[in-house]
């Protein structure tokens, strides 16, 4: 009598787990079957719609996880992105009571149409890994797809006020093979989501506004649609002005009090030859940080170059 309560538990656990794993079976046979007619006579090389007349509207939601690197020398940013597109699939729709309420079910990429979405100025050589990642479809026939990205882009820099300069850096997303009368893009919000955004040590985010635009270009008489994030940066000059800003007007003002020294005195030679190598090394510095370009000169860098006559 007294394994009596030991063995009814142990049977009730039983009988337990065997309905859960028979729903389990249960539902993955109905996800399976529903992927099977979805799949069937299904080419994913054609737009999802039943008139081709339409165009497929996707709509672009983008995250900035982090700028990961801004290079000055080589004019390029480097940031973190999520990606979140979205649009209807007329094909892949079905009703949920035929399918014990499964009203979502998770898809290949390599299963479903997919829009070519690409950076346009992305100028890494390295191919994007993204078709390892699901599709999500609804029974209305509403797809999500949600995948990270890792995007360098071109950047072209202004560093006239260098180092208190702002930067405006572009990333244009669009459809490589599609014009605008088979995909309509539009940006879904006005700006890109920040609610995980990693925020940088040297580069302070000002504003991340996205906005549709409507092209034309020389080969085709078709608009292009694309979706432009325009990422606007001022850089946080607190390091420049400890480490460059305020040791150049140190030496300078030796440079002035070198006047006052008399004439037979040799150390107005050594003091001018040594503030010259010190104004020299920061004009390297100055030059290392910057692009190597001839439209704009920094402004530290003309003071410093008038300076040095005078040493």
């Amino acid at each position: 009598m007294e394994h009596m309560p030991v063995r009814s538990l142990y049977l009730i656990y039983i009988a337990m787990l065997s309905v859960f794993l028979w729903k389990q079976v249960h539902c993955s046979k109905q996800e399976y079957d529903l992927k099977v007619k979805l799949k069937h006579h299904y080419d994913t090389s054609v737009l999802p719609v039943r008139n081709f007349n339409d165009a497929v509207q996707v709509y672009i939601d983008i995250s900035l996880k982090q700028i990961v690197e801004l290079d000055e020398r080589e004019q390029s940013l480097l940031v973190a992105l999520w990606m979140r597109l979205s649009w209807q699939d007329e094909y892949f729709t079905w009703s949920p009571t035929d399918y014990q309420n499964l009203s979502r079910v998770h898809m290949k990429s390599s299963d479903i149409w997919i829009p070519d979405i690409i950076p346009y100025n992305d100028i890494r050589e390295e191919e994007k890994d993204i078709d390892k990642y699901l599709v999500a479809v609804n029974s209305t026939g509403h797809v999500q797809y949600l995948y990270p990205l890792l995007l360098k882009s071109s950047c072209k820099l202004d560093v006239t006020y260098f180092p208190f300069d702002r930067q405006k850096c572009k990333l244009i997303f669009g459809s490589w093979g599609y014009d605008g009368t088979k995909i309509s893009l539009t940006n879904l919000k006005p700006s890109a989501d920040l609610t995980n955004y990693l925020k940088h040590g040297e580069w302070l985010l000002l504003d991340s506004p996205t906005k549709t635009n409507v092209k034309y270009y020389s080969c085709c008489p078709e608009p292009y649609h694309d979706v432009t994030l325009t990422i606007h940066i001022e850089r946080r000059a607190l390091y420049f002005l400890f480490n460059l800003i305020l040791p150049c007007i140190f030496a300078l003002s030796v440079t002035v009090l070198g006047f006052y020294l008399p004439a037979e005195s040799g150390e107005k030679v050594s003091l001018g030859v040594t503030v010259l190598l010190t104004l020299t090394v920061f004009l390297l510095l100055v030059a290392e940080r910057t692009p190597p370009q001839s439209e704009v000169v920094p402004l530290i860098s003309k003071y410093t170059n008038v300076s040095l006559p005078y040493c």
